[in-house]
């Protein structure tokens, strides 16, 4: 037989982001102030971009942040990624602005408390340099998960049943009849806020790569703010009821943690410390 193994040894998480969403893309004048930011983070990363977007829609759900091509910059950039490398060449962290995003994306995820520890931080002083919430508004916070696990074993006795608990609501139940290879996408609105709603988007794959079996989760939590938020103190501490973002981000980061409670089996739950 045998086993699904995590990405990560100890977590399976091969990437987590935070990210804020503005009421519209950052306009042409901001690259005259990418270089302020890039000064008050460049002790915090080894390299620094301008990058241009460029989106090509063939449908299905967009990615976050969309896949950018490679190719020469123009002079007006649409944004900038600040990425940190490991010893081994390989990234541990990126931070971009980018259209009408702040993002923060860790490859190297150690814990829930440091993460989101230095997404606020590069988020509020970045915000803090660009100066352009108060005309252009926060809208939505996204808190995104993407776990791997790789089948230890016989890659044709590789099935959901070794990773999933059967009989659980948020995948479809024909992939536990589906062998090694099975796809599922899922979608629903909770509760998060002072009964506000958030979408979750769930996204699963198992496919071979290089005679190896990998599984894919992809566990997105979306929440529209219930108004535009205009202000970096209204927006960090909160204001008319609603929670800082810090206590926002927490909520969407104890859904995440509900989400593979809920979709994974007890000894896998186990090895990533999730049990109970």
């Amino acid at each position: 037989m045998g086993t699904y193994v995590p990405f990560a040894g100890k977590n399976a998480i091969a990437e987590m982001s935070i990210g804020i969403i503005f009421q519209s893309a950052l306009d042409s004048s901001i690259g005259e102030k990418f270089t302020v930011v890039r000064d008050e983070l460049v002790a915090d990363f080894s390299k620094f971009e301008p990058i241009q977007q460029f989106v090509f829609n063939f449908g299905g759900s967009p990615q976050f942040p969309p896949m950018l091509p490679s190719g020469p910059v123009p002079q007006n950039p649409s944004g900038i990624a600040f990425t940190k490398t490991r010893g081994d060449g390989n990234i541990a962290r990126i931070f971009r602005i980018l259209n009408n995003s702040i993002s923060f994306h860790i490859m190297e995820y150690t814990s829930w408390s440091e993460a989101k520890s230095l997404a606020l931080d590069y988020t509020n002083r970045s915000l803090t340099k660009l100066a352009t919430i108060d005309k252009n508004p926060a809208t939505a916070l996204i808190v995104r998960y993407l776990d791997r696990f790789t089948f230890d074993g016989d890659p044709n006795t590789a099935n959901a049943k070794m990773l999933l608990r059967p009989g659980t609501d948020l995948v479809a139940a024909r992939i536990f009849e589906s062998g090694s290879q099975w796809h599922c996408n899922s979608g629903w609105y909770q509760a998060l806020v002072n009964q506000e709603v958030a979408l979750n988007n769930l996204n699963l794959a198992s496919a071979l790569i290089q005679n190896v079996f990998g599984v894919v989760i992809e566990h997105t939590n979306l929440y529209t703010l219930p108004k535009p938020c205009n202000s970096l103190v209204e927006l960090t501490h909160g204001a008319d009821g609603r929670p800082s973002l810090e206590e926002i981000l927490d909520l969407q980061h104890k859904v995440n943690v509900g989400v593979l409670r809920k979709l994974l089996i007890p000894d896998i739950l186990k090895t990533i410390g999730l049990e109970g």
